[in-house]
């Protein structure tokens, strides 16, 4: 057969047949569907995404949330946090830059996006206004929510983001 009669029968030529078709379909949701069990299976093992753990009680407690943070901008004190060698360590100062005897520290450390490291500690006061506990921190990014009262009623609150160094 002349390049001629090919090209007029049609023979040799290449056809689009059901079975290509099948094939391109199978490998277009093939790929989609894998992708997204791939991301929910990614998406429940990582952060819940919750912040407070009932937001009806928190929205409830607003206005009280609110009344203490005035009270602590009014006392103007200032808190510093470390990580060395295995301990967290809080400076806690007034406005004019005087340590803050005698508080009860409670902190929460937790990682910003999963609950898997959360822990508490309760910090003691191993110098005046300096507060310290043994903590196991892994390297990476920290959020650090100091807690504190004294028996005068005095609250403090503040969260704090610390990088931990590979070698802190």
């Amino acid at each position: 057969m002349t390049d001629r009669n090919i090209a007029e029968t049609g023979e040799g030529s290449w056809r689009f047949t059901g079975r290509h078709m099948f094939f391109i379909l199978l490998g277009f949701f093939g790929t989609t569907i894998t992708a997204n069990i791939v991301l929910a299976v990614l998406a429940t093992q990582s952060w819940t995404g919750l912040v407070v753990k009932n937001s009806y009680v928190a929205s409830q407690q607003f206005n009280s949330t609110l009344s203490e943070a005035h009270k602590q901008k009014l006392l103007g004190w200032r808190s510093t946090v470390f990580y060395r060698a295995g301990r967290l360590t809080v400076d806690l100062d007034d406005k004019l830059g005087k340590a803050v005897t005698g508080m009860r520290l409670r902190v929460e450390i937790a990682r910003p996006t999963h609950e898997h490291e959360d822990q508490t500690v309760e910090l003691t006061e191993k110098d005046i206004g300096l507060y310290t506990a043994p903590a196991k921190l892994n390297p990476g990014v920290w959020l650090v929510t100091i807690s504190a009262h004294n028996r005068f009623g005095q609250k403090f609150k503040k969260i704090h983001r610390i990088l931990v160094e590979k070698d802190s």
